[in-house]
């Protein structure tokens, strides 16, 4: 199943008009094996969300729910949608409550960028399009590389799209 059709499912997070909402079609997807878990935000509001969770389930009965999300390795990528920066999770938010709470510094993950916001370069980069040139701020310099031998140089930010280089 394509890595679209796999977020596809969980589209319905959000509702049309939010930040958070995008049609899988109009965004770039990605699996990352390795996705920073600091991306997603501070790791204290996540482990409060896991505990409180974990509290909700013991009280209904069932307090070993989500034990294996701190003791197995996470093998389900959780999805989410990177919208200018900001990560909106559509799938898989005990499994990053479960891996902060755990010690874990990455989760596998699918990661969609809307062309909107900046989708097209992303891609570009992923696909081998694109060289980035090095930069000792938070900049980063793309050369895209179109088929038809023209390049384009735009600058992004580098946090932004640190996750989806190959490491270096």
């Amino acid at each position: 199943m394509s890595l679209r059709r796999r977020a596809a499912f969980w589209k319905d997070q959000y509702p049309k008009g939010d930040s958070g909402y995008c049609e899988p079609d109009g965004a770039y997807w990605r699996l990352i094996d390795d996705y920073p878990l600091a991306l997603f935000g501070e790791a204290g509001e996540w482990v409060r969300f896991f505990d409180s969770e974990v509290a909700n389930w013991t009280a209904d009965g069932d307090p070993n729910r989500f034990d294996d999300i701190l003791t197995e390795a996470i093998r389900e990528p959780v999805v989410a949608l990177d919208s200018g920066g900001i990560r909106y999770v559509w799938d898989g938010n005990h499994r990053i409550g479960g891996s902060f709470k755990a010690g874990r510094l990455t989760i596998p993950a699918i990661i969609g960028v809307p062309f909107s916001a900046g989708g097209h370069y992303v891609a570009a980069i992923c696909e081998g399009c694109a060289s980035v040139e090095s930069s000792d701020d938070l900049s980063a310099r793309l050369r895209l590389l179109p088929p038809d031998g023209t390049s384009d140089v735009v600058s992004v930010d580098r946090t932004y799209v640190a996750p989806f280089l190959p490491p270096a």
